[in-house]
């Protein structure tokens, strides 16, 4: 008993700082997307190289996996906190 209450404790705190995570790398790509769509803008107008585009392009990807990376760890965390709540959980 004892060691499911402290398994639902940490499974909570780590959702709780998962979803901090989440917010603040939304954040971030909301902000390498700003930048990639002035970069663009720029190259269109003949202000910016190609390459300088793309790597801001690669940027906004680059944050857009490590949201999904939080993501992946949020799931598998709610799934562990389902489970130390006596909840089941059935992949299909």
């Amino acid at each position: 008993m004892l060691d499911a209450v402290r398994d639902v404790a940490i499974s909570s705190s780590q959702l709780n700082d998962l979803n901090q995570q989440r917010a603040l790398q939304q954040l971030k790509v909301t902000a390498a997307q700003t930048t990639t769509d002035s970069a663009r803008a720029h190259y269109q107008r003949g202000l910016l190289s190609r390459y300088a585009a793309e790597e801001a392009r690669r940027a906004v990807l680059a944050q857009q996996l490590l949201l999904l990376d939080i993501e992946a760890q949020r799931l598998s965390t709610d799934i562990t906190l389902i489970k130390a709540l006596g909840g089941g959980y059935r992949g299909q």
